[in-house]
């Protein structure tokens, strides 16, 4: 298998509504968030997912492409587990959209969102998985234009609690 872990990222993204406690990513694009609740949550919830997607990428078959990206969109259920989990947006081969679903809906306990993202109880996650640094880069900037379309469909998507999981 030709994918390896890397350090996760659990980077809040574009999640206050204003700007006051955010600041911009280096090289990103992305707001990051400055609040600890939300930096505690992603870093909580972002381990967990690792630990699911490296269970799931050893379960693919050899010869299955293992790079893509896949943002999935799910609510947290009141027993703390992922509910409505749809792929929002992709550009992976089918086993690594299967493979990403299939780990956000392992994932338990998660714990209330935090309070700048109660009300819509909304999660985006980002996986991006790469062969190596180019294709992260490479990822990345898709992943940027993405989130950029996103964010300006709605003011309510600035709401929704959007975080990466990377692994290369």
């Amino acid at each position: 298998m030709n994918a390896y872990l890397a350090a996760a990222l659990s980077t809040a993204l574009l999640v206050l509504p204003s700007g006051a406690l955010a600041q911009q990513a280096p090289d990103e694009g992305f707001v990051v968030s400055g609040i600890p609740e939300v930096r505690t949550w992603t870093d909580n919830v972002g381990q967990k997912l690792d630990d699911q997607l490296a269970y799931q990428e050893r379960m693919m078959r050899p010869g299955e492409a293992h790079t893509g990206i896949v943002q999935l969109r799910f609510s947290r259920g009141v027993d703390g587990s992922p509910r409505d989990i749809e792929i929002y947006r992709s550009a992976a081969s089918s086993a690594v959209k299967s493979s990403a679903r299939r780990a956000v809906s392992r994932l338990r306990d998660l714990p209330p969102l935090p309070a700048a993202h109660a009300a819509t109880n909304e999660v985006i996650v980002n996986i991006l998985l790469a062969n190596d640094e180019a294709h992260m880069r490479h990822l990345s900037r898709k992943l940027a234009g993405w989130e950029t379309e996103r964010l300006a469909r709605s003011t309510a998507e600035r709401r929704v609690l959007a975080f990466n999981s990377t692994r290369r």
